[in-house]
């Protein structure tokens, strides 16, 4: 009888200790994921909130072929990479298209108004989102791939674009330091203390 009980107990022991991922807000997340052929790994989770009452928007998941805790060079790799963002509410898209344009405002820096077509149609391309629904970003060198709830994804090609949108997340001024931080796989201190340290010295 003992030996009955015991086998099924040591096979959800296997089950249990085979299991691999990160968790936030109840969001689970891979730590490796295979994707256009190829294979990524989780960097970090962030976690999004707005106002002083720190409203719960959406987890984002940042995947890359090699983890970096650096912003900066992940921005100019061209390697592959791959943004979820899981939504933790409803949100309308003319929510996410004040987002863009905002994100887009603060971090864009050089060749802004070439971009702004782009802007423009990733903005038309937002749809409402449910509690639980995804958008996604894969990026490939200066492409991407958007993918929306119930739409077919879109390819966006266009230099310079591509970073930018990853920007808005990790860049100079993104939406919150928290969130930067943890898509980076850092707390808040460290987060700031590289921006800092990578910032230039004044004359």
């Amino acid at each position: 009888m003992k030996k009955a009980i015991f086998i099924p107990l040591l096979l959800l022991f296997t089950v249990v200790t085979t299991l691999s991922g990160d968790e936030l807000r109840g969001q689970f997340f891979d730590d490796t994921i295979s994707t256009h052929g190829h294979r990524l790994v989780l960097n970090g989770l962030g976690l999004r909130q707005m106002t002083i009452f720190k409203v719960k928007v959406y987890v984002a998941a940042l995947y890359l072929e090699h983890a970096s805790a650096d912003g900066a060079k992940i921005l100019k790799s061209h390697e592959h990479k791959k943004l979820d963002i899981v939504f933790l509410r409803d949100v309308e898209a003319k929510d996410i298209v004040h987002s863009w344009d905002e994100g887009f405002a603060r971090n864009c820096e050089v060749g802004c108004e070439a971009l702004k077509p782009q802007l423009m149609r990733l903005d038309s391309l937002m749809t409402d989102v449910k509690k639980g629904q995804k958008v996604s970003f894969y990026f490939q060198g200066n492409q991407f791939e958007l993918s929306t709830p119930g739409k077919a994804p879109v390819v966006f090609d266009s230099p310079g674009f591509s970073e930018m949108i990853l920007a808005t997340f990790i860049g100079k001024q993104p939406p919150s330091e928290e969130l930067k931080a943890g898509m980076l796989g850092l707390d808040k201190k460290e987060a700031t203390a590289r921006e800092l340290a990578a910032s230039p010295s004044p004359p």
